[in-house]
């Protein structure tokens, strides 16, 4: 299964990696697949999550616990399962979702402060699988120095770290699309990142409101996208999206 869409800004290369994850059957990347260096490492995690996956991923998580904070990717733990990652703007309710899908209302610390997550949180998910929370982007309230250290901080993670399957980038279905949401998704695109959109907040909004603004948000990204990224809307309130989301990342290790 791929999990790159084509960007208009993309790398020549990414096309032909994706070709190459496509195939259900590849136990070893093929010598003219054209792709090496970091792009290679996403194919061969690929293979490496489904040679390691020792147990299905079910709808209903039965054990969620917290592994531990760092301030440097470089520092984070090397584990052998498959990961996630959760990064989106300040106050978007990136936490609040965590806990959602997890059903653990304390997994992930919330704060009516923005800005609350300013180091790599691991979670470990029933010994099968792992979710790191990203700082937000848009930081709160925090000097520049620390803006610029929290962005070389997810860069360096998203772009080095071996086993992360699939980022989930969260925006908020209320209001129109942000540039600096925009940007960050583009940036994904030219970085060759895969990743999904999560609306949230969604149950703030009828269901009309929902759908137009998922047209909005794909219009807006048509400007620089071919194909369009996938997008779920969800809610840590009614647990709008959590089947969605739990089924995508099961269907990744597949």
């Amino acid at each position: 299964m791929a999990l790159l869409w084509r960007s208009k800004l993309r790398p020549a290369n990414i096309s032909k990696m994706a070709e190459c994850a496509e195939t259900p059957s590849l136990k070893a990347l093929p010598e003219n697949c054209g792709v090496a260096g970091n792009d290679a490492k996403l194919i061969q995690f690929s293979i490496f999550a489904q040679n390691r996956l020792r147990a299905a991923i079910t709808l209903e998580i039965q054990r969620a616990i917290f592994k531990g904070s760092w301030e440097r990717a470089d520092q984070m733990p090397a584990i052998k399962m498959p990961e996630f990652a959760f990064i989106g703007r300040s106050n978007v309710g990136k936490s609040s979702l965590i806990n959602m899908l997890c059903n653990h209302k304390g997994l992930a610390k919330t704060s009516a402060q923005p800005g609350k997550t300013q180091t790599l949180n691991l979670f470990e998910i029933d010994k099968v699988w792992a979710i790191t929370d990203l700082p937000g982007y848009g930081y709160a309230k925090v000097s520049k120095e620390r803006r610029y250290k929290f962005s070389k901080m997810i860069q360096f993670y998203l772009q080095k770290r071996e086993n992360l399957m699939c980022l989930f980038v969260l925006v908020d279905m209320r209001i129109p699309p942000q540039n600096i949401d925009i940007d960050f998704i583009n940036w994904c695109g030219e970085n060759a990142i895969p990743f999904v959109i999560l609306g949230t907040k969604c149950d703030k909004l009828s269901a009309g409101k929902r759908q137009e603004q998922m047209n909005i948000f794909g219009e807006k990204l048509s400007e620089t996208w071919d194909e369009l990224p996938k997008f779920y809307a969800t809610s840590s309130e009614d647990k709008t999206g959590r089947d969605d989301v739990l089924k995508f990342i099961a269907s990744c290790m597949k």
